[in-house]
Parts: structure tokens; C-alpha cells; sequence
């Protein structure tokens, strides 16, 4: 992932520093004398004395001295900054749920099985686990969570959404969901269990065609594609389908690598940070699939990391794109530890497709739009992978007539 400005870094460090060591207010919040006052980092800006002059004042005045607690207080003061920024995709994680989210993002966990991003105030579902209880129970891509066993989740910090669903396997929980177009809530129990994580899928289709899923970007699943996609180009496949639907992101190191498998050189993407500065992530040597013909599927659950192979394999005219529009997370996010454990994650930068299309917000536009409507699904129906198919072979047929490649094989 990217790391931060020194600027930003030296802003986060020196605030969160201040705010966070006791013997640090204490030292320079007295409101007696200019001398004190002077106390203060140079750096601090004028709002900044304010907050230190706010501390003093509860420190010292508020009637209930019994409740006050430093802690608590340096950590509204955190979530407080973290929360003005009204950016869904920072946010301030305690040290005591550091092990939840390393958890979820690497390994083994209890819970439903859902992967959610904040949108206008609510948690939105990006994808279901696969072989989840929410999978099973019917939850989709796009479901709106309104209510979790009954109480309203709009507004609250993504992190306090993700503890709630979370909890020991055997235990039930309820979901209200709103399902757009519709506007009547749906309700779905569920019954938590373990979680495993599987990210990379393949699957050997008719004539010669190969079908690989990658549901996540975790830290091994770069590897993990690569051994996979080391034993398909072994058998030397007439075509590939790069299945990104409902993979809400991950590393973006390795998003990188995956889409170098595909690429020769050039760029994967770029990033601009805060203070204006573009990163540039370039290919990785040795991809393993730079010329098999390859068309990439997508749909409204693809964000983030799904969406920057999808935009690079598109711009760089790669792959054709298949689908539905995707999520629109289009920005880099970064965690950075503080001194009593707990982290902020901090939006530290947009990225942007090597056509200098920016994602955040709008999202990846297919080459051909294609839906699966929740029919298709009923039926098992899948139109996308279905047109996938279509126009793998018509490339390849294009190309075996012109005496460029081999026709496509028996399977």
C-alpha cells in the first residue's frame, strides 16, 4: 500500500501525539500564562490550542470528575477528527479490535460472511462470502443493511458494522435489508459460523477456456493466482475469463501483481496524494499470461482493488470488459499504528486507470454491459459468463483465421 506524505505524516503524528499523552496536555494546556501557553509545538495551529484549552476546562470544571477517564476522552477527540473528515473509508480502529480486523482481512473468522463498504450513511454489501451463511441465506451484492437485530445502523462508523455482524459461530442475528429497485424491507436471520477465506478459483469451460475467479486481494492470494495460473498455462488455453464480480479489494501490491500477470510492461495505475504528488505503480516482470486472449468480468460488488485490474486491462487494451458498472472506490487506504496500539485508516491518495481515468465515486464502465438479474441467479442463469464465452470465441476465431494462433482446442 502507499505510505503517507511527510507532511501528513508529521500533521497525524504531531496531533494524535499531543492529544494522547497526558503528561504532554498537561504540560501545555494551562490557560494562566503566556509562558505556558508557549509550552506548545510551533507547529500547532491556532484551532489545535483551542482543543487543549476544551481539555483543561473538562479536566478541570466538569462537575462528575469520577467519570472522567483520559482515554475515553483522547479517543473522542480521535474518532471526532477521523469522523469531519466525512470520508466512509477513514476511520480510527481501538486496539482492541486490531486482532478483529486482521482477522477479517487475512485469515479465519466468525461471523455471516459479508463484505460491506459505507455509501450515504448506510453499509452497503459488496459481496457475499462465498459458502457464507449470508450466501446462503439469499444476501447479494448491492443489499442495503438498515437495521441489525433491530436497531438502526445508519450513520454508524463502518468498524462498529462490521463488530456487530461478527460474533461466535452458533449465535443468530437479523438483518433488515433494502434490496434497490425495491423499497420494501427485506428480513433475514442468520446463524453465524466460521469463515474461511478462498480467493483464487478456476474452472476449465468448454473449447479450450479457462474460468478464474478472485473473489479478494489478500496477502497470499498473489501467490496463490500464480501457482493456479502457472498448472492453466501448462494447458495451453484457447482463452481466459478473469472473474472480478463481487471482490471488494484488498492489497494493493498485490492487485499489482495479478494485473502484471496479464500485462508486458507500462503502467497498472497511478495515485496522487494530498499533497498533489503522483506515485506511479508499474508492471511486475515475468507475467505468465501476457497474450492469451482474456475478457474480465465485473459487476456492481467489484471495488477498489477489482477495480483498478479491471481499468488498467481495459485502458491499456488488454481485456474487454464485461458487466455492470462497479462500486467507484477509487482511493488508497493506509493504517497507520498509534503509541497505545489502536491505528487510524486514512484515505491517502486516488488512483487512477493509465488513461488517467479517475474511479472514485463513478466506477469502471464495461466494454458490453451485461446483467444477471436476480432471475438468473433463481435459475442459474449466468448471461455474463455466458457473453464472456461469446466473445473469447469470436476472438478466437478471428485470430486462428488470420493464421496468428491455434484454433481453439477440444477442452
Amino acid at each position: 500500500m502507499n505510505l503517507p506524505s511527510k507532511q501528513a505524516t508529521r500533521w497525524f503524528a504531531l496531533i494524535l501525539l499531543v492529544i494522547l499523552s497526558t503528561s504532554a496536555l498537561s504540560a501545555c494546556l494551562s490557560l494562566r500564562t503566556e509562558n505556558e501557553r508557549a509550552n506548545l509545538p510551533e507547529e500547532t495551529s491556532k484551532e489545535f490550542r483551542t482543543v487543549f484549552e476544551a481539555y483543561q476546562q473538562v479536566k478541570g470544571h466538569y462537575a462528575d470528575k469520577k467519570l472522567l477517564d483520559d482515554k475515553k476522552l483522547a479517543e473522542g477527540a480521535i474518532r471526532g477528527m477521523i469522523a469531519s473528515l466525512e470520508d466512509p473509508f477513514s476511520q480510527y480502529i481501538p486496539k482492541s479490535r486490531q486482532e478483529e480486523v486482521r482477522e477479517q482481512l487475512e485469515g479465519t473468522y466468525e461471523g455471516i460472511g459479508v463484505e460491506i463498504l459505507t455509501r450515504e450513511g448506510y453499509p452497503v454489501v459488496i459481496a457475499p462470502i462465498r459458502k457464507s451463511p449470508a450466501e446462503k441465506a439469499g444476501i447479494r451484492a448491492g443489499d442495503i443493511i438498515i437495521k441489525i437485530d433491530g436497531a438502526s445502523v445508519e450513520n454508524v462508523p463502518e468498524m462498529d458494522v462490521i463488530n456487530k455482524v461478527r460474533g461466535p459461530k452458533g449465535t443468530k442475528i437479523t438483518l433488515e435489508i433494502l434490496r434497490p429497485p425495491q423499497t420494501t424491507p427485506l428480513t433475514f436471520t442468520l446463524t453465524r459460523d466460521e469463515i474461511r477465506r478462498i480467493t483464487v478459483d478456476t474452472e476449465d469451460l468448454a473449447d479450450g477456456i479457462v474460468h478464474i475467479s478472485i473473489s479478494r486481494f489478500q496477502p497470499n492470494t498473489d501467490e496463490e493466482f500464480k501457482e493456479q495460473l502457472k498448472d492453466v498455462m501448462a494447458k495451453r488455453p484457447a482463452g481466459m475469463i478473469l472473474d472480478l464480480r463481487n471482490n471488494p479489494g484488498g492489497y494493493l501490491d498485490v492487485v499489482v501483481d495479478v494485473a502484471s500477470q496479464f500485462l508486458k510492461d507500462g503502467l497498472v495505475l497511478y495515485d496522487v496524494d494530498g499533497d498533489g504528488k503522483r506515485t506511479d505503480w508499474k508492471v511486475n516482470d515475468g507475467g505468465l499470461a501476457q497474450k492469451v486472449p482474456l475478457v474480465v468480468l465485473v459487476n456492481h460488488g467489484s471495488a477498489s482493488g477489482s477495480e483498478v485490474v479491471s481499468g488498467a486491462l481495459q485502458a491499456r487494451a488488454r481485456a474487454k470488459v464485461i458487466g455492470t458498472q462497479t462500486f467507484g472506490k477509487g482511493s488508497v487506504n493506509q493504517a497507520y499504528t498509534l503509541s497505545d496500539g489502536s491505528s487510524v485508516r486514512l484515505t491517502t491518495a486516488k488512483w487512477h486507470a493509465p488513461n488517467g481515468l479517475q474511479i472514485s465515486k463513478v466506477g469502471i464502465t464495461p466494454d458490453i454491459i451485461v446483467d444477471r438479474t436476480q432471475e438468473d441467479e433463481a435459475a442459474g442463469r449466468d448471461p455474463q459468463i455466458a457473453k464472456a464465452i461469446e466473445v473469447l470465441k469470436s476472438e478466437i476465431q478471428s485470430t486462428a483465421s488470420a493464421g496468428q494462433g491455434r484454433a481453439p482446442s477440444a477442452g
